[in-house]
């Protein structure tokens, strides 16, 4: 009788695990959206993906002074607003995904890191950086120039982004805004320094482009004053 329990103990504990593993693996999958967002924690480290969105950040990185006071706008899971306050004096991190949020604050919190829900269009005040990796492609807008304004608006010296670079409609169904170039940035030499990136799948940057390797557009405006 005892070893018959203890056999139905462990198939109840087993029937529990499998339970929480799947329900586990439907939040992370939530979380991510459909491979939108990512994390390294969370993916492979030979997911495809990752070197490009870690070598974003650490470029933006490189930009920030220690007193330096960042808005880190649709920040996912919160690995590059973390990444960011190791340079930075205090790194604000913002997405519209809840579920995100919930894990940022769970995995990356510390003293100089903050995060909350929020929306691309409400106002944070202003910040000394504004960092805002592949968002852009997914606001909806009446023009894409209202959403450069916007996102001009919240920073103080400098706003460092990126978006697919020539990406076609029927690449990507969660997407609003396609074919961008350096040409959709032009509102933003009246603002400041604007300078070009490229990156190619690798997740390796270039100074110049290097036609039929590149995957995304970094963009870095300098504000004028």
């Amino acid at each position: 009788m005892k070893n018959i329990i203890i056999e139905f103990l462990k198939q109840i504990k087993h029937f529990f695990y499998v339970v929480w593993n799947r329900l586990f693996k439907i939040h992370i999958m939530f979380i991510l959206n459909d491979r939108e967002r990512l994390d390294p924690s969370l993916v492979d480290k030979n997911h495809p993906y990752l070197r490009s969105h870690l070598n974003r950040y650490l470029l933006a990185k490189k930009m920030l002074s220690k007193n330096d006071r960042v808005l880190d706008l649709a920040c996912g899971t919160g690995y590059g607003t973390a990444m960011l306050s190791s340079r930075a004096k205090h790194v604000f991190g913002v997405d519209l995904s809840k579920r995100a949020i919930w894990f940022a604050k769970r995995r990356y919190q510390k003293s100089n890191v903050e995060f909350q829900t929020g929306d691309f269009f409400d106002s944070f005040g202003k910040y000394d950086v504004v960092v805002s990796f592949e968002t852009l492609e997914h606001i909806m807008a009446e023009s894409f120039d209202q959403i450069l304004v916007n996102l001009e608006s919240k920073a103080k010296k400098l706003i460092i982004g990126s978006v697919p670079y020539l990406e076609k409609a029927e690449i990507n169904p969660h997407h609003f805004w396609f074919d961008l170039n350096i040409k959709s940035f032009d509102l933003l030499t009246k603002r400041g320094k604007l300078v070009f990136y490229y990156q190619n799948c690798e997740g390796k940057i270039y100074k110049k482009l290097n036609p039929g390797y590149c995957q995304n557009l970094i963009f870095v405006v300098y504000r004028n004053g």
